[in-house]
């Protein structure tokens, strides 16, 4: 990399910072934030913050490079990329891209990985593609291995933001649906399963953050739903440390600032029989797995896990569900921009 290159920062918010950060780091402070609130922002961190044609007045050298700080579920990258060429810029590092000339990753990367030795897993992620059931699945897919291995964020198709959790085109749930919602946040799955027309025979929720574990409490309790639990799901009953942001995007951290408890499926739910489970534990999808395959093996539920918190989620969690041998059919379905919030449901025959 040309390291005497101006650089912009497209994007002024959280991963903005942490690539401003780095730059700092490295000696190689950026000129600019490129923000659609510049005119609000003014400076973040003592850096000049430009909507996009300020800034392209200001700093329109070829030589100069935009480097696009956005990694989230609502900005269409393949969209920020078009509109950055057509405002003239043609030097630009999507964040796939920047993490792979830098070798660095952002503090919460979910499933970016351009470091990671691909080649050594092709046999696993080709089984895995196989026991996919229709060609939807097998097309997103593909697209999300091009995405985690080359960084193809055009080749995404535009995401069900609608369907999270009950897509069109799959079986729809038996009802009245028994869940288990792991990674539960403050209800927000069970109430966007209501406004589709599923009814509940009741919810057992599992929420380690205490801000959101308050907000499903209330929900739960207030409409009869079922039971709130304030721990992680795991595959083992105990502590670990947990970062608590009081978001959907809490997680299990060994550098958190608090500590929580923890419990396997099988351990605190041994006496229900779930006909759903749905897993979004920011990262610890497989262990929750590994703990419920009792449960699972017992009941059969269908299954939603999401696979976008780690760069072999997309694979691992199919091939782990598959070896319980209990027949399912397994169907791959991306309901967020730039890979996020990418759901395996495995439905029993």
């Amino acid at each position: 990399m040309t390291i005497n290159r101006r650089i912009l920062i497209y994007g002024a918010g959280g991963l903005g910072v942490e690539v401003l950060n780095y730059l700092i780091s490295v000696d190689r402070k950026p000129v600019c934030f490129i923000d659609r609130r510049g005119a609000e922002l003014d400076n973040v961190c003592g850096v000049n913050v430009y909507q996009l044609e300020d800034a392209r007045e200001r700093f329109s050298n070829p030589e100069d490079q935009v480097v696009i700080a956005v990694h989230n579920y609502q900005s269409p990258i393949a969209e920020i990329l078009k509109i950055l060429n057509q405002s003239g810029y043609s030097n630009i590092a999507t964040l796939w891209q920047f993490c792979q000339q830098e070798r660095w990753l952002p503090q919460e990367p979910y499933w970016l990985s351009p470091h990671f030795e691909w080649r050594s897993k092709q046999s696993e992620i080709n089984s895995a593609y196989n026991l996919l059931d229709d060609d939807t699945s097998r097309r997103l897919f593909a697209e999300q291995i091009a995405l985690r291995s080359h960084g193809d964020y055009v080749g995404l198709s535009t995401p069900d933001a609608s369907g999270q959790y009950a897509p069109d085109g799959l079986p729809p749930y038996s009802q009245p649906i028994r869940m288990i919602d792991c990674g539960a946040y403050d209800g927000d799955t069970i109430r966007n399963l209501i406004a589709r027309g599923y009814e509940f025979e009741k919810v057992i929720a599992f929420e380690p953050d205490p801000e959101s574990f308050s907000r499903l409490d209330n929900y739960l309790q207030s409409n009869g739903l079922g039971e709130a639990i304030n721990t992680g799901t795991y595959d083992r009953t105990g502590t670990i440390r947990f970062s608590n942001l009081g978001t959907g995007a809490s997680h299990i951290d060994q550098r958190g600032e608090i500590t929580i408890k923890v419990e396997s499926l099988d351990s605190a739910c041994k006496n229900f029989a779930p006909t759903l489970i749905k897993m979004d534990v920011e990262g610890a999808e497989a262990a929750s797995i590994r703990g419920a395959e009792n449960l699972i093996s017992k009941y059969k539920p269908v299954l939603a896990i999401s696979t976008y918190h780690k760069p072999d989620d997309l694979w691992i969690l199919l091939l782990m569900i598959h070896q319980f041998d209990l027949n399912y059919h397994f169907y791959i379905r991306s309901h967020g921009c730039n890979g996020f919030d990418t759901v395996l449901y495995a439905v029993p025959a």
